[in-house]
């Protein structure tokens, strides 16, 4: 590839620039509408942060290109635009105009040479995903406007320029995570990289208010063969039904507790081999096109499942999905099983090691449990606690849904509550090792990009040049 060696771009960008500019197209629109800020045809008109000149010569200027980054083409109109959503922020951090116009063009230029790593690494990203994505962003953002015709007079666009836009916006923010997420996946925090972030940080780090932490013994429902057998009949009925004409929707509308098919009419979209459980794809693979399963059980109960198409190693299905729900008999027999754990923890027994044996929260049950360590502030649904429990406490058993498909029962703890302090390396060594691993991917993203200065080509055009 043809490179040009440049002075490197300078890399002392504020960080609260560098954390909106590396995803800024994403928020562009939304920024519009919350801040009132010039569109890039108020600019045009003389509007805009870019005046000084009005009319035809400032028109000049903006349609000019400010850089290019491979094939890609960055306006001055991007430029300007985006300087004039960050105009704000950018005075409360001290920058003049003409520093925030090259910050801008500097992260403009950072996110295209990830979106030129991103083609020719070859990374894709779904068009269902783009589109479900782009059309949940314009529902915001038209719940946010109040109407579609009020988006369009905040942005002076048309509904199909912004729904067109909103794709583009998001296919290039979605490739760009992934392109992180690839390179990133592995990147570990040594205790060396603690020990510098804090000796760095820690007169700047925030003090933690008062936590509290929870744990808590999970036990699932389990289904009586009676229940199992009945659901199956049904399941079997439905499945008759739509063989002879039935409407799969419709029979989604009656009986599926899936929420986040329900709504799609059952379907699940294109999925690659390993997104869902087991017993699901090994009976989903096995159909041909439109072909229906028979009824097959997994953790969440029974689904009755419609193979769409398939290609390569994605496939594309439709389900519905049949609790499996426990009888009375079953329901008395986990409470007196949780009960009985609960008078152990009581009489002494370590609450962690019983909820290493017991509990079926895949997620918790080798963290001793732990179901929440969070500000006293934040415990939402788990704020009665502190009104009912004494530390140590331990609650008789409770409904819980560990899912919305799966739920059961479960006893909590109060373990302990945290009074405020400054932030402890010891004590609050995870949220120190999230901050410092976040650190260290910014450092190793700003590398990164250096790195791909010299490999990609890349220019500034004079105004915006050295």
């Amino acid at each position: 590839m043809l490179t040009i060696h440049h002075d490197k771009l300078p890399m002392k960008v504020e960080q609260i620039l560098s954390r909106i500019m590396l995803f800024l197209t994403t928020l562009c629109l939304m920024s519009t509408i919350a801040q009132a800020q010039p569109t890039a045809a108020e600019i045009l008109a003389g509007k805009g942060p870019a005046t000084g000149e009005t009319g035809s010569s400032d028109k000049t200027v903006i349609e000019g290109i400010a850089a290019v980054v491979g094939d890609r083409i960055i306006l001055l109109s991007d430029v300007f635009q985006r300087a004039a959503l960050l105009r704000e922020s950018a005075q409360r951090v001290g920058l003049t105009q003409d520093q925030l116009l090259k910050e801008v063009l500097n992260e403009l230029i950072y996110t295209n040479l990830l979106l030129v790593k991103a083609e020719e690494d070859s990374v894709t990203v779904s068009d269902d995903l783009v589109e479900a994505q782009a059309e949940q962003y314009v529902d915001r953002l038209i719940r946010q406007a109040g109407s579609e015709m009020a988006l369009e007079m905040a942005v002076g666009k048309s509904m199909l320029e912004i729904q067109s836009e909103a794709r583009s916006i998001v296919r290039e923010q979605l490739l760009v995570q992934i392109l992180q997420q690839r390179r990133f996946a592995d990147l570990k925090v040594t205790e060396r990289d603690l020990d510098e972030f804090y000796r760095l940080y820690k007169d700047s780090l925030p003090d933690i208010p008062e936590h509290v932490e929870i744990a808590h013994i999970y036990i699932a429902e389990e289904p009586s063969e009676e229940v199992r057998r009945n659901t199956v009949e049904l399941a079997a009925s439905i499945i008759d039904s739509i063989r002879n004409g039935g409407d799969f929707v419709e029979f989604v509308r009656r009986y599926s507790t899936d929420p986040g098919s329900a709504v799609q009419g059952g379907e699940l979209g294109w999925s690659k081999r390993g997104k869902f459980v087991p017993e699901y794809e090994e009976a989903a693979w096995k159909l041909g096109i439109n072909e229906i399963s028979p009824p097959t059980e997994s953790k969440f109960g029974l689904h009755i499942i419609q193979l769409l198409d398939k290609r390569n190693d994605e496939m594309r299905t439709r389900h519905i999905l049949i609790p499996l729900e426990a009888g009375e008999k079953e329901r008395q027999a986990l409470l007196d099983r949780l009960n009985s754990i609960r008078e152990r923890a009581l009489g002494g027994e370590s609450f962690a090691a019983l909820a290493g044996e017991y509990s079926q929260d895949e997620e918790s049950k080798f963290q001793g449990g732990l179901l929440a360590k969070a500000p006293t502030t934040q415990m939402g649904a788990y704020s009665w606690i502190l009104d009912s429990l004494e530390i140590g406490e331990i609650t008789e058993p409770r409904p819980f849904a560990i899912s919305p498909t799966e739920s059961g029962y479960h006893i909590i703890k109060l373990v302990r509550v945290i009074p405020p302090h400054s932030l402890d390396p010891v004590e609050d060594r995870e949220l120190l090792e999230q901050q410092a691993k976040n650190w260290k991917q910014q450092n190793e993203l700003l590398a990164w990009i250096e790195e791909l200065q010299e490999e990609i080509y890349w220019e500034v055009k004079d105004r915006f040049g050295k």
